[in-house]
């Protein structure tokens, strides 16, 4: 005892010294903290795949979302019904191609797709559900880490639409419409072009629609045409515009979207119906629409100038005040100076014979409003050429879209007539090209032969154009 009483002092310094040293514990500590430290390691790695591999579902999903309402799939030429089915087949193929790897490699379990029309606005979603294998976590039991996510995309609301039609109502869109109207009308009435100008005279005078052989009898007219069953030109672009407002009420979207205005000319410009938004109104008067007597020439220009202040402003399609405007032209696209006048005469009727009959019986004068352009000829005193493609400039500088069917000129069956062959040698190439620059676009420039090419033409013009028309945010 006397040992340990004379140096308890040192053996308690000693005890303090050796809890303060830290150095041998180090190894010992770092030993027990690897462990740990090492699975949170490991799991941080399982996480960060997983959120890898959901960032990657996640961006497939958005982009199949936008894909159902991409310019390229929504067209305002499709129904509704038809818009979800166009949709929805764009988000599955989108998504699908973009996560085929991820489905093979078992991660990608489940995706569901839905299209939803809400307030004429279409609103996509794209769901999936995800397993992503695990590491470290698989020893403690969880193989797998589950994911999933949405995404979702809305269109812009489709557009208000102004459709105003500029039809030729001139002599030379009552040639016959095919070869065979055109034989029919030759056989029967002895003539097949530019006969119209006489209709006023079949009621009256002729309303059998005989042909006399005379070349004012009243037979040589569209009126006994649609007698004998013949159709003219004009008669086939009327039918497609009629179809084209038909058309517009199916794919209408929203009330009171598409409005339509009628304008016809020859000479002049006439009002057949002021824009309306009753498609019902604007077809009835599309179908009771007639070509020209009074005038029936073909100046394009005065037509146009005339309608230039009718057509306001295109806007953005937003709302019915700011509608988007159209302008489809539908001409043989050869302007002529021929204006038919009216003059009284005196001639027997029904037996009797009559004073003063005042009509318009065939005869003409040149056009004082006509402006010679180039290319063009003169057969006697009477002048044919291409239109000024310069003067649509003026409607597209309100913004207005403008498309054109050049409805083209064809030679009756051994017809002799030289403005024929200079028409068809000198003046058909160029009127293509005058009607391409007249539209808005080169692909919203259309030219037809035949009646069954007028129809689709006069279609897709209406269609190409509209699939264009869309809000832009």
């Amino acid at each position: 005892m006397g040992y340990l009483a004379r140096n308890a002092s040192k053996i308690a310094a000693s005890a303090r010294h050796f809890t303060r040293d830290r150095r041998g514990s180090v190894a010992t500590i770092f030993a027990l903290s690897l462990l740990p430290t090492l699975s949170l390691l490991s799991v941080a790695v399982d996480f960060s795949a997983a959120s890898n591999k959901r960032s990657t579902l996640t961006a497939a999903a958005d982009s199949a979302a936008l894909a159902g309402v991409s310019e390229s799939v929504v067209k305002q030429t499709l129904t509704w019904n038809e818009q979800k089915e166009e949709s929805l087949k764009a988000i599955k193929l989108q998504f699908e191609a973009l996560t085929s790897d991820l489905k093979t490699e078992g991660v990608l379990q489940n995706a569901s797709y839905d299209v939803k029309i809400n307030n004429n606005v279409i609103q996509t979603k794209v769901c999936f559900d995800a397993q992503v294998k695990t590491s470290v976590m698989a020893v403690a039991g969880k193989s797998y880490i589950e994911v999933s996510g949405c995404a979702e995309a809305s269109s812009a609301p489709p557009v208000y639409v102004s459709v105003y039609a500029f039809v030729d109502a001139s002599g030379s869109m009552g040639i016959g419409a095919s070869t065979d109207d055109q034989r029919l009308m030759n056989r029967k009435l002895g003539c097949a072009f530019a006969c119209h100008t006489l209709d006023w005279k079949t009621p009256m005078f002729n309303p059998d629609c005989e042909n006399r052989g005379n070349w004012d009898d009243g037979s040589k007219t569209t009126t006994c045409a649609r007698k004998i069953g013949a159709k003219t030109r004009f008669d086939v672009v009327r039918g497609a515009l009629a179809d084209v407002i038909d058309d517009a009420g199916a794919m209408a979207k929203m009330p009171n979207q598409f409005r339509f205005a009628i304008y016809k000319f020859s000479n002049t410009l006439t009002e057949v119906q002021s824009e309306t938004t009753n498609l019902g109104v604007a077809k009835a008067a599309v179908q009771s629409m007639e070509m020209d007597i009074a005038g029936a020439g073909s100046n394009f220009r005065e037509g146009m100038k005339a309608l230039l202040p009718k057509i306001p402003t295109s806007g953005d399609g937003k709302t019915p005040s700011t509608p988007k405007v159209i302008l489809l032209i539908m001409t043989d696209g050869v302007e002529g100076n021929v204006k038919e006048y009216r003059e009284c005469r005196n001639a027997w009727l029904n037996g009797v014979w009559t004073r003063n009959i005042c009509n318009y019986w065939g005869s003409w004068n040149p056009d004082n409003a006509f402006t010679v352009n180039e290319p063009g000829f003169y057969w006697g005193s009477e002048r044919s050429q291409a239109i000024d493609s310069k003067i649509c400039d003026n409607f597209k500088s309100k913004g207005v879209t403008v498309s054109t069917l050049n409805t083209e000129y064809v030679t009756p069956p051994g017809s002799n007539d030289t403005r024929f062959q200079q028409i068809q040698s000198m003046l058909r190439p160029v009127i293509r090209q005058t009607m391409a620059k007249c539209a808005s676009r080169e692909e919203y420039a259309y030219y037809a032969t035949t009646p069954g090419e007028i129809q689709r033409a006069t279609d897709m013009m209406f269609r190409s154009v509209l699939e264009k028309a869309r809000i832009t945010r």
